[in-house]
């Protein structure tokens, strides 16, 4: 499986990228024979408005059919990741099943 990892507005540093690209590889490895590729989009901002960090994730899964796109905001990057992708494997189980 091809995992694929974009950063914005910070700098995406070896330890976050294999970080991430171990959490997405863990959480769909049971998927991966359908998988095709997974592209993360993580956009973060240290100070927003109100003094608080913001991520916002984009995780876009390519299987046969139709992709998988799920998006979670966290205050932490890392949890941001991990609910878009509890959000992804959600939607590839209910497909499965169907």
């Amino acid at each position: 499986m091809k995992i694929s990892l974009d950063g914005r507005n910070f700098d995406l540093t070896t330890s976050i990228s294999t970080r991430i690209e171990k959490m997405v590889d863990k959480a769909l490895q049971k998927y991966e024979s359908e998988i095709v590729q997974a592209t993360v989009v993580m956009d973060f901002e240290k100070h927003r408005k109100n003094g608080q960090p913001s991520a916002e994730v984009k995780l876009k899964v390519e299987i046969p059919g139709p992709d998988v796109v799920a998006e979670n905001k966290h205050d932490d990057l890392y949890e941001a990741v991990d609910g878009a992708l509890d959000k992804v494997c959600d939607q590839i189980q209910k497909r499965r099943e169907k």
